[in-house]
C-alpha cells in the first residue's frame, strides 16, 4: 500500500577530494564512512538516482564529457555535456528519481530525459549566468533558473514565463535551499510519510509469513514514528495557507498511532491463534480515517 509523497529526509554533510575519495559523515556512529568512486580531476555530484530516499553519489568527468553515477553493485554513465559546461541535478520529470544535466552558461540546459535516453533540450538563460535548480512551485518536480551576476538577480522559470528576485551584491554566490517554517513542515511531513511506508511493507511481510513477532515489532514501530512525528510537527509554526493542512496531518499521525496499537493486538490474536474479526474492523477503521486526514492534507497543500 503507497501512503507517501515524494519526500526530502533530513541531510548530512560529506566531502570529495576530486580524486575518488568521498568521507560521508554518518550522524549514527558520529564518524565519516569512507566511499571510493571517481579519480582525479573529476567533479562530485549527488542525487537519488534510484528513488529509493537515499542520496548517492557520482561524477561530472570533464574530460570525457559525461556522468558517472553510482549504484548499488556497479555505476552507470551517461554521456552528456560539452567543453564549458556546468554539471547540474534535478528531478526533471517530478518522479522521485534525480537526473543529471548540463548547463552551458549560456542559456542552453541539457537534461537528462531517463525515459528516452537522450536529453531534453532546455533555452532560458544568457551569456555569464550560472545554473540553480530546485522546485519552485511545490509540484515535486526540479525547475531550473538563472543567476545574473551582472544584475544581481534571480530568474526562476516558470511553466509559461519566468519569475525575476532582485537579490545579491558584487561577489556574492548563489544558494538554493528551503528557508521557511512553511517549507520545513513540508519536509518533515514527506519524510515521517516515507518512515510509515516502509513499515506498512513490513506489515504485509508479516501478515503474509504469519509472523507475529515481526508484526507487533512493527506496530511498535509505527507508534514511535508518529509520536516523534507528533512532536516534529508542533515545532512548526507555518502560516496560515498551510494551517489548515498542519491540523488534518495531526489528525492523520493520531490515527496512525491508533493503527499501531492495534497491529499489536493483532500480533498477539495472530500469536493466539485468535481470528478477531472485530479488532480488524477497528484497524481498518483507523486506517481508513489516516488516509482520509492525510489526502485531506496533500489537497489542501496542493491547493496553495
Amino acid at each position: 500500500m503507497m501512503i507517501t509523497a515524494d519526500i526530502a529526509a533530513p541531510e548530512s554533510v560529506g566531502v570529495y577530494n576530486n580524486a575518488g575519495t568521498w568521507a560521508l559523515w554518518n550522524t549514527t556512529t558520529d564518524s565519516a564512512d569512507i566511499v571510493g568512486f571517481g579519480w582525479a580531476d573529476t567533479m562530485p555530484i549527488v542525487g537519488d538516482w534510484n528513488g529509493d530516499g537515499v542520496t548517492d553519489v557520482g561524477i561530472y568527468n570533464n574530460a570525457g564529457n559525461n556522468f558517472l553515477l553510482k549504484t548499488n553493485s556497479s555505476y552507470d554513465v551517461i554521456g552528456l555535456g560539452w567543453t564549458g559546461t556546468t554539471p547540474v541535478v534535478g528531478d526533471w520529470n517530478g518522479d522521485g528519481a534525480d537526473e543529471v544535466g548540463v548547463y552551458d552558461n549560456a542559456g542552453t540546459w541539457a537534461l537528462w530525459n531517463t525515459t528516452t535516453d537522450s536529453a531534453d533540450i532546455v533555452g532560458f538563460g544568457w551569456a555569464d549566468t550560472m545554473p540553480i535548480v530546485g522546485d519552485w512551485n511545490l509540484d515535486g518536480a526540479s525547475d531550473v533558473g538563472i543567476y545574473n551576476n551582472a544584475g544581481n538577480n534571480f530568474l526562476l522559470k516558470t511553466n509559461s514565463s519566468y519569475d525575476v528576485i532582485g537579490l545579491g551584491w558584487t561577489g556574492t554566490t548563489p544558494v538554493v535551499g528551503i528557508w521557511n517554517s512553511d517549507h520545513a513542515w513540508l519536509g518533515s511531513v514527506a519524510y515521517y510519510l516515507m518512515l510509515l511506508e516502509t513499515d506498512f511493507d513490513d506489515i504485509s511481510v508479516a501478515m503474509a509469513n504469519n509472523n507475529y513477532a515481526r508484526l507487533s515489532t512493527v506496530g511498535q514501530k509505527i507508534i514511535e514514528h508518529t509520536q516523534k512525528a507528533f512532536e516534529d510537527n508542533s515545532q512548526y509554526i507555518v502560516s496560515p495557507m498551510f494551517q489548515e493542512a498542519q491540523s488534518e496531518w495531526s489528525l492523520a499521525l493520531a490515527d496512525f498511532e491508533n493503527v499501531g496499537k492495534y497491529t499489536i493486538t493483532l500480533a498477539n490474536d495472530l500469536k493466539n491463534n485468535h481470528d478477531s474479526y472485530e479488532n480488524v474492523a477497528v484497524w481498518l477503521t483507523y486506517l481508513d480515517s489516516a488516509i482520509h486526514h492525510m489526502n485531506r492534507a496533500a489537497e489542501l497543500v496542493s491547493n496553495n
